[in-house]
């Protein structure tokens, strides 16, 4: 199991503890910096000896013994006992700020009529979440926030990247892979150069409920949001 969110996931899963969790995989990978906010570091865990064995082959083949780790240990330990009883009420906190955005922004839409803001998924099951703006040029977008902040002393979002569907992902990649560039030979679809276009109109990014915005009011980040919004319908 790629467990590099599992201290983060795990409260989703009422009742159940790690060991519960990872008993379903023959080993699971935890990350040491993502969620607990180490400085670096990873570890893969199994019960199969054997397995482990082989890992630690590996480990040494592929250059991953360092001289010494003690310094990535220490600050691993401190991320880990400063963060692994928290992210309950994190995800708690996520689940309460997705809906008073939501609920802040229900009246504005595209000119579709689709929601400006949405988040995937619409009920957060950790303390990370997808956001997704969209009816917006990433022009507009940029000069919204920076207006936000500046007028409300409120960050609603530091930067977004432009939305892909699968289709599209596999086309980049497919001419990545073949060193072509069909964007300059005008063979895209509008669709197709969706990530190149300055005139994409929809937008993602992630970001979680960390210690640093744990304790800000659900009123301010609904706040924020509103007046993001209000400035993007003024904008059309």
């Amino acid at each position: 199991m790629d467990g590099a969110r599992l201290w983060e996931v795990e409260p989703f899963y009422l009742g159940k503890s790690f060991a519960d969790i990872a008993a379903l995989f023959d080993s699971t990978y935890v990350s040491f910096y993502k969620g607990l906010g180490g400085t670096v570091g990873a570890m893969l865990t199994s019960s199969d000896e054997d397995f482990m064995r082989e890992a630690r082959t590996w480990q040494r083949r592929l250059g991953g013994n360092m001289v010494t780790s003690y310094p990535a240990v220490i600050d691993c330990e401190r991320g880990y006992n400063v963060n692994i009883g928290t992210f309950h009420l994190k995800w708690q906190k996520m689940c309460s700020v997705a809906s008073a955005i939501m609920e802040a922004t229900k009246e504005y839409r595209t000119k579709d009529g689709k929601p400006i803001v949405y988040f995937d998924p619409e009920v957060p099951t950790c303390r990370q979440i997808h956001t997704h703006i969209q009816g917006v040029t990433a022009r507009h977008l940029a000069a919204a926030r920076d207006e936000v902040e500046e007028k409300y002393r409120i960050s609603v979002f530091r930067t977004t990247r432009p939305w892909q569907t699968l289709d599209e992902m596999y086309v980049d990649r497919t001419l990545v892979k073949r060193g072509e560039n069909l964007l300059e030979e005008g063979q895209f679809t509008q669709e197709e150069k969706s990530k190149e276009d300055p005139e994409h109109d929809h937008h993602f990014f992630e970001w979680n409920i960390g210690n640093e915005n744990l304790n800000i009011g659900d009123d301010v980040f609904a706040k924020g949001w509103k007046a993001l919004c209000q400035l993007i319908t003024a904008s059309r």
